[in-house]
């Protein structure tokens, strides 16, 4: 396979799940790089399986969880080093339909035919397995469309050019994991780097632990995260709304309030640790207002 396509998955006590999204990929792209950050014994049998039965793969080993994003850096200097033209983002969980990369990368030659240039990311149409619906609004490919123009998307399933790397910088590391995708995303936008999402190549995603629930009646998603994960998607929420209010983007703004405010009242209703799961949203939302970004203490974790 020969398309300039590096894959890039992340891993994270995953275990043997990772191999079905190994699989999904391997045959898709020129080489898969794999980054584990600091997995348990299952995932690190599983991956060194893959390397062993495999050529196109190349895994670095961490020893710690490093975050998201710094693990996703690493991939992606990995890939400008060896001038790889497109990075493919994966989440350990998320599997690519059969031809779903032909499909990203024609999105990209369609665009260019009619002379739309700085393409940052053309993306996967992601599908939630747990809630059992598509993750962007499909209301978007109106008229027939098979490609959508979007503000932001989430990593996984994200087909980046490398050059945009080159423009508006890597990850930021300091948000360790939640948000990593839309900060990104808006850096892309303000360089005036275009981001779509490719109707056709669904990618088959699990994002967090999402749950139906009912409440008088309404049917609504759950999304069941435990305190630590509830810690980082509350301070990068606050990171992001700074971020977004500077760029006078005030309807994102407010759709981050709603968030924090609808995973609060959803924790309090559903949650089964809800007063530490609380406490951990309300000093991730302090730490942010404080500007207090990195890795959460072990000493906090174990509180």
């Amino acid at each position: 396979m020969q398309n300039g396509v590096c894959a890039i998955i992340v891993t994270y006590n995953i275990g043997r799940r990772i191999v079905g999204c190994f699989n999904s990929v391997k045959e898709q792209v020129e080489e898969v790089v794999i980054i584990d950050n600091g997995s348990g014994n299952e995932t690190l049998m599983a991956l060194n399986d893959i390397e062993k039965n495999n050529s196109n793969v190349r895994i670095f080993y961490n020893g710690q969880n490093v975050g998201i994003a710094a693990a996703f850096n690493i991939g992606v200097r990995y890939a400008i080093e060896k001038k790889y033209k497109y990075v493919l983002l994966l989440d350990h969980d998320s599997e690519a339909t059969a031809g779903m990369i032909d499909k990203l990368l024609e999105g990209y030659k369609v665009l260019g035919e009619k002379g739309i240039g700085d393409i940052a990311i053309v993306a996967a149409n992601a599908f939630d397995k747990n809630a059992q619906r598509y993750i962007t609004q499909q209301s978007r490919f109106g008229d027939g469309k098979e490609i959508a123009e979007v503000e932001n998307v989430i990593s996984a399933g994200s087909l980046v050019n490398i050059g945009a790397f080159e423009k508006v910088g890597m990850f930021n590391e300091a948000l360790f994991a939640y948000y990593v995708d839309d900060d990104f995303c808006l850096k892309c936008r303000k360089k005036k780097w275009k981001i779509f999402i490719c109707k056709q190549a669904v990618l088959l995603h699990e994002e967090g632990r999402k749950e139906i629930k009912k409440f008088f009646g309404k049917e609504f998603v759950f999304r069941n995260y435990d305190f630590i994960a509830s810690y980082y998607i509350s301070r990068n929420g606050i990171y992001m709304l700074k971020k977004l209010f500077k760029a006078c983007r005030y309807r994102s703004c407010l759709k981050i309030i709603e968030r924090e405010a609808s995973d609060m009242f959803k924790v309090i209703l559903f949650g089964q640790a809800k007063s530490k799961t609380i406490r951990f949203m309300l000093r991730g939302i302090w730490d942010g207002v404080m500007n207090w970004f990195g890795k959460l203490d072990a000493e906090a974790v174990s509180d």
